[in-house]
């Protein structure tokens, strides 16, 4: 008990301690990008008059089932959106996009010869509410074929994945479309992956992950 009597004696004074500590780096680093420019991820004119690109998860799956828009045209928006982006924040690890937009064929050819006068197409909102809608999950998510690295080093010679894992396999009950598999907020900065930045400003590294700005 006598390390916890000195631990209490002394916190006030570590507690001091970390907080001038904490202010000096702050304030180095305010100082550090003071004189760095600060430069974003933008949107081109072609993303900006998409269709598709800002629509909601639920909205995409509506014009979907409605036919109004295909999965493969909502598809190859979001892939060509991230092959932009990602030489600028690299945040994708692998990817699937071309097995994902076989997928998303095979989403429009069951609805395009779907009765939609039958019970499986009017339950369709409540049975697959996200029918042909992608999605990306974390590298510490097992997909079949891909290696769960986890950004963990030891990891990276692991063998692949023999089955999707639990998650993954109900998104796929829903067709869902997996393209990529993204970093995860444990390690940022890695030897394996390198250095994820932020979106908003690409002299900053990543203290959240969000794959798509």
């Amino acid at each position: 008990m006598l390390r916890y009597f000195f631990l209490q004696k002394l916190y006030p004074i570590l507690d001091l301690f970390t907080k001038i500590y904490f202010f000096v780096i702050n304030q180095w680093f305010n100082l550090f990008y003071l004189f760095k420019q600060k430069t974003k991820v933008e949107w081109n004119n072609e993303e900006l008059a998409s269709p598709f690109l800002f629509i909601s998860a639920k909205k995409a799956a509506e014009k979907i089932r409605n036919k109004e828009i295909s999965s493969e045209q909502l598809i190859s928006a979001y892939i060509s959106r991230i092959r932009r982006v990602q030489p600028l924040i690299n945040a994708v690890v692998a990817e699937r996009y071309e097995k994902a937009l076989e997928e998303a064929k095979n989403v429009d050819n069951y609805l395009a010869n779907l009765d939609e006068n039958s019970e499986e197409y009017k339950n369709l909102e409540q049975s697959k509410p996200l029918l042909g809608v992608p999605f990306s999950n974390k590298n510490n998510m097992d997909v079949k074929g891909f290696v769960s690295v986890a950004g963990y080093a030891p990891f990276v010679n692991n063998p692949p994945a023999e089955k999707d894992c639990d998650v993954v396999e109900r998104f796929g009950f829903e067709k869902k479309n997996s393209w990529s598999l993204s970093v995860i907020f444990k390690i940022i900065h890695t030897y394996i992956n390198s250095i994820t930045v932020r979106g908003w400003d690409l002299v900053k590294i990543k203290n959240n992950i969000c794959l798509f700005i």
